[in-house]
């Protein structure tokens, strides 16, 4: 059941068998179907979501009701970041998300509530450890994302979307790829015929 995450955090920090017997103590196993929301905007993100299999996607409206999706999350081994369903500001903070959290796949995760990662940072050096890794690879995350769209063709992000998502992107609506990248679903449909 928690395979998958167990060797996610030995592989990423370091971690006794002890410390991952508490960590196992307090978590759980939910699933959610496809087009469920796991957060909705406004709520606050109250629970560490790790996917197991599935895919989800953030994403948020703007002041023109304007959807735009902000991350594509699945259990990717080289993209840690995108192992986890969570709006992180919303769950550090304990604040209202802007954002929603839809599930596009359906998808089996591992959950941990707010309350035990406090208790469980009291106890291990894990969280602080996963917390460093994750805010580090955020930032880093944000500043390429950034970077990409002012710099790379439409021709360029999609190719590295396929790339980077190419053993899910066909499980992913047109429309939502589109918003991902920051382009039409018609700018789209002209990218993927010159392919």
């Amino acid at each position: 059941m928690f395979t998958k995450f167990k060797d996610f955090l030995f592989t990423h920090i370091d971690i006794t068998q002890e410390e991952w017997n508490l960590i196992e103590s307090k978590l759980t196993i939910s699933t959610y179907k496809k087009n469920e929301h796991i957060l909705n905007h406004e709520e606050v993100c109250d629970k560490i979501r790790f996917i197991n299999s599935g895919i989800t996607r953030m994403y948020y409206f703007d002041e023109n009701a304007k959807e735009f999706t902000c991350q594509i999350s699945t259990n990717l081994e080289d993209y840690i970041i995108d192992n986890f369903a969570i709006d992180y500001h919303s769950f550090t903070t304990q604040t209202k998300s802007m954002s929603n959290i839809e599930v596009l796949e359906n998808a089996e995760i591992v959950e941990i509530p707010f309350d035990d990662v406090k208790y469980l940072a009291s106890k291990t050096t894990a969280f602080e450890q996963l917390h460093t890794k994750v805010t580090q690879l955020i930032h880093e995350s944000m500043r390429n994302d950034l970077i990409n769209v002012n710099t790379l063709s439409n021709d360029e992000r999609y190719e590295n979307f396929i790339e980077k998502y190419h053993l899910v992107h066909k499980n992913i609506p047109q429309y939502i790829i589109a918003s991902f990248l920051g382009i039409t679903p018609v700018a789209l449909s002209r990218l993927k015929k010159r392919k």
